[in-house]
């Protein structure tokens, strides 16, 4: 047990030291407003939500095996609790770490980016996962790719951590005045049976938050559907104007 608590003290120490300075690299950054705010206070909860609860049943498993009365047996299963634990919480971190990268993605690379993302997520994951594209992308700007490609990012990592879906689709359509990133998939749906617009998801605290913020910084809509226990669908809808 000496050995599980310095592997988990190890991967505590890390993992606090390389969040807490990509933490300030971007509080430095100081992007504008209310999107810099919302940032900081998604990368809390995520901290709070995910990796800090973990840590401490990581914590309590490893102070319940600590006593000279457990079995080997016991021991065997607490190591595997702990493995199995720190392996989520690496995966998580790495999505965190992820996401505070800068990105440069021309319009034209939008796809092929896209594409790639779904496919490295189909791999780590084993979720079943499609991507298709019929928008003109070739003149967006790079500031709306990367908006892009964080919405896209965070509604995989959604799936991953939360739906417990087996196959997920991404499609990104144009029309004449927006782009549109839709993301369906097979899982246990939100918390809610229909269809609820931009306005009604804040109204009622409903869908996912941290998409619903970055749409919001952009200028762009959030709709989900959701059909409990057997999918949702979210889609973002952002103005070519905005």
């Amino acid at each position: 047990m000496v050995l599980l608590e310095v592997l988990v003290a190890a991967i505590v120490a890390l993992g606090a030291v390389a969040l807490y300075f990509r933490f300030v690299a971007l509080r430095e950054r100081d992007r504008a407003g209310r999107a810099a705010g919302d940032e900081r206070a998604r990368i809390a909860r995520e901290l709070h939500d995910t990796t800090l609860q973990s840590l401490i049943g990581l914590e309590m498993t490893i102070a319940a095996m600590a006593g000279p009365a457990a079995s080997p047996r016991e021991l065997l299963d607490c190591a595997t609790y702990v493995r199995g634990t720190l392996r989520t919480e690496i995966a998580n971190l790495r999505g965190l770490m992820q996401s505070f990268r800068p990105l440069a993605v021309s319009g034209s690379a939008l796809p092929s980016y896209l594409s790639d993302l779904v496919a490295r997520f189909h791999a780590e994951t084993g979720i079943q996962a499609t991507f298709a594209c019929d928008a003109a992308t070739d003149q967006l700007q790079p500031t709306w790719c990367a908006d892009i490609v964080r919405i896209a990012q965070e509604a995989l990592v959604n799936v991953r951590k939360h739906s417990g879906a087996t196959a997920v689709a991404l499609r990104l359509t144009g029309s004449d005045n927006a782009i549109t990133l839709r993301v369906d998939d097979n899982g246990r749906g939100f918390g809610f049976a229909g269809r609820l617009d931009n306005e009604a998801l804040w109204h009622q605290a409903q869908g996912p938050l941290v998409i619903k913020e970055r749409a919001r910084a952009i200028g762009g809509r959030v709709t989900v559907e959701s059909h409990p226990g057997r999918g949702a669908s979210v889609e973002m809808s952002l103005p070519y104007a905005c």
